[in-house]
């Protein structure tokens, strides 16, 4: 096992001894990316501008309002609507800005926006797609065993952070080493960081063998989070120094050793891969359950013991009828009538039983090993042999006298039939036990377990020999020091995070936040553009939202960023995505069910938001007979609203859509289309509903 694992680690530590032509062949790499790091952005011994202090004061944001007459206000409260909460404004909420004069219209509307529960939805969005974060893999590429379908908890947690926890530091440090935090109390499990670091689980693709997906996960464990908390791209380091900044292939090593140290998957029952779980309650509550699973067990086996010893009174009644048994198992055997049930009622014997002597005299099976050891069978042996009824029925009168009664007899079962022989009180007895076994049972709740990372090497293999470090470009530190014991690197990546590099992070999620709301500053949060010595162009801008983000948290950031946008005179056009595109179109028909929290929901035929579905970085575009059943729901919607004049439900649509009345090329196509449903199929198409000016 440990060959492959091995492999891994050498593989991260080839640097500059390996030949470029090596390089070229292992690089994983295309050529695009490695000609994209052609040049050193930042040399050894220099810090990047995003690990420096952050300015005492931030520049001041003055928003100037539109003139409230201004065909571009309704532009500007959708996108600053859609970029919040990923839907639509709500009709009430357009028709008050539409209409406010006030200089604050603009500052209520963004205030509004940033206190709506579905702002930490989006946010969540943003950080979900960072992360790379996905409900469950591709059925063809994984067995059951590695299905996580808790994996939305992850999801969940994300939303109540954002929406109870402003500061942005707990989100690093649970996401990276959430497990390994402190049990409150002592026994319990940290339930919340167990959840949080459950996105590690879903990060990367399986494959069927348990070592090959162990070194992969380690592997890929460190290069998504090195895009997602640092910003840097390992997979040029991987196989060589990184050409851009200085990072030597073996500190990058040092990165993938920090998750090769813990685990998150187990050999299943089957030897492939599974997912590591641990159960969710509290230590007591797991002993209090033992004990009573414990004592379940020992209430069965006593209900066990009491059939057990009233089946054997009850077969005491059949011992006189055992040669009558006997003799009517042979004739059944020489010549069946209709069914076994039928042939024993005719006679007065009962099923069961004569079914048990055709298997001990061996006339249906083999006999069972009991039976060939009787003082009956070798008697038996010759009756059946002669087979005239003569020998029958004196081998049947012989079986009867030698026949023991014990839990061998056929006349020894726990069928219904044969516990209506028992006595009333003993029937009152097992009723009594039974119950008591019924409530046991109730008061037993299952037991939750989640899936979660764990420290230490993965079961069945041993520790890699090399040890994880943080790396010199962010301590400083060089050559970079061993973290011990060796399982805390991901919590000394976390406390950096949080710590020595809360300003870098701050900048890292001041670009998310401004990618994710509409108002990108760089092409690509995960470039080289926090790692260049020089300030960049767009470094006041960042700086002022990370700013924003440590002194107010995450609502502050987003208020910024939001009235940033309004602010901008020319702003780039936002097309929106498939989820996004799908959502607003279930909220302009009525249709969005607006449940929050919980499992994701597959049905095709869903209307949760899409963040609540089973969740992909790249949702298809909803499908036409989506949109057919969506047009069809927003005119009964205007029938509904405005009564059954076409062109009044037209100027309901438009407005609910785009906040104007119709144009000419609407009204034409209404008097022109079947119904007013065809033409809401073609404004939910349109670029309009679609693009964000």
């Amino acid at each position: 096992m440990m060959k492959i694992f091995l492999r891994l680690i050498l593989m991260l530590s080839l640097g500059p001894a390996a030949t470029q032509a090596d390089d070229e062949a292992s690089c994983p790499a295309s050529p695009a990316a490695r000609q994209a790091y052609h040049r050193p952005v930042l040399t050894v011994g220099e810090i990047p501008w995003s690990m420096k202090p952050l300015a005492a004061r931030s520049p001041a944001l003055v928003v100037e309002l539109p003139p409230v007459q201004s065909a571009a206000r309704h532009q500007l409260l959708r996108r600053l609507t859609f970029v919040a909460s990923g839907l639509p404004p709500r009709d009430d909420d357009a028709r008050a800005f539409l209409t406010d004069s006030s200089p604050r219209a603009l500052d209520k509307v963004v205030d509004r926006l940033i206190a709506d529960a579905t702002a930490p939805q989006r946010l969540a969005e943003v950080w979900l797609r960072a992360t790379g974060y996905t409900d469950r893999w591709p059925e063809a590429a994984t067995s059951a065993s590695l299905q996580a379908p808790e994996a939305w908890r992850y999801r969940d947690w994300l939303v109540k952070t954002l929406r109870t926890t402003p500061d942005p530091r707990p989100l690093a440090r649970l996401t990276l080493a959430g497990d390994t935090a402190p049990e409150t109390p002592p026994g319990t499990p940290n339930l919340a960081g167990l959840t949080a670091t459950l996105w590690h689980v879903t990060a990367a693709p399986p494959a069927e063998e348990y070592e090959e997906t162990v070194v992969r996960w380690a592997s890929q464990q460190a290069v998504r989070s090195s895009q997602a908390f640092l910003a840097l791209d390992l997979t040029c380091a991987r196989c060589h120094d990184h050409p851009a900044v200085p990072l030597s292939s073996e500190e990058a090593a040092g990165i993938v050793a920090i998750f090769a140290h813990s685990h998150a998957l187990v050999p299943g029952p089957d030897g492939r891969p599974a997912l590591n779980r641990v159960p969710t309650g509290s230590a007591a509550a797991r002993e209090k359950r033992t004990r009573e699973v414990a004592l379940l067990q020992s209430e069965k086996a006593r209900r066990d013991a009491m059939r057990q010893e009233f089946a054997l009174m009850a077969a005491v009644e059949f011992l006189p009828q055992t040669a009558e048994y006997v003799r009517l198992a042979w004739a059944w055997h020489r010549q069946p009538q209709g069914t076994l049930a039928a042939f024993a009622d005719a006679r007065g014997l009962l099923e069961t039983p004569l079914e048990q002597w055709l298997t001990a005299l061996g006339l249906t099976s083999d006999p069972p090993s009991h039976a060939l050891h009787a003082p009956w069978w070798n008697t038996w042996t010759a009756a059946r042999q002669q087979g005239t009824p003569d020998a029958i029925a004196a081998a049947a009168e012989q079986i009867q006298t030698s026949h023991r009664l014990d839990e061998n007899s056929p006349f020894f079962h726990f069928s219904a039939p044969m516990e209506k022989l028992f006595s009333s009180d003993q029937r009152s007895q097992l009723k009594k036990q039974s119950d008591k076994i019924n409530s046991l049972q109730r008061r037993i709740k299952n037991e939750s377990h989640v899936a979660a990372m764990a420290e230490g090497p993965p079961p069945g293999m041993d520790a890699p020999s090399l040890s994880p470090r943080l790396p010199s470009l962010l301590t400083g530190e060089n050559p970079p020091s061993d973290i011990t014991p060796a399982t805390a690197g991901r919590r000394a990546l976390a406390a950096w995070l949080e710590n020595e590099g809360a300003t870098f992070f701050a900048r890292l999620a001041a670009l998310r936040l401004s990618e994710g709301l509409g108002h990108p500053l760089l092409p690509e949060p995960s470039s080289l553009s926090l790692w260049t010595a020089t300030r960049p162009p767009e470094a006041a801008a960042i700086d002022a939202i990370a700013a924003q983000l440590l002194k107010g948290g995450w609502p502050a950031a987003a208020k910024y960023i939001l009235r940033m946008q309004a602010a901008t005179p020319v702003r780039k056009p936002l097309i929106l995505g498939g989820s996004e595109w799908r959502d607003a179109i279930l909220f302009v028909s009525g249709t969005l069910d607006p449940r929050q929290d919980g499992s994701p929901d597959a049905a095709p035929d869903s209307t949760r938001r899409s963040l609540y579905r089973e969740w992909a970085p790249f949702p298809s575009p909803p499908t036409g007979a989506f949109l057919e059943t969506q047009a069809r729901a927003l005119a009964q919607l205007a029938r509904k609203k405005v009564g059954s004049d076409p062109l009044v439900q037209l100027t309901f649509i438009t407005h609910r859509l785009f906040h104007r009345r119709p144009d000419t090329a609407e009204r034409a196509q209404l008097s022109t289309s079947a119904s007013v449903a065809d033409v809401c199929t073609t404004l939910l198409q349109s670029e309009e509903f679609r693009t964000l000016p």
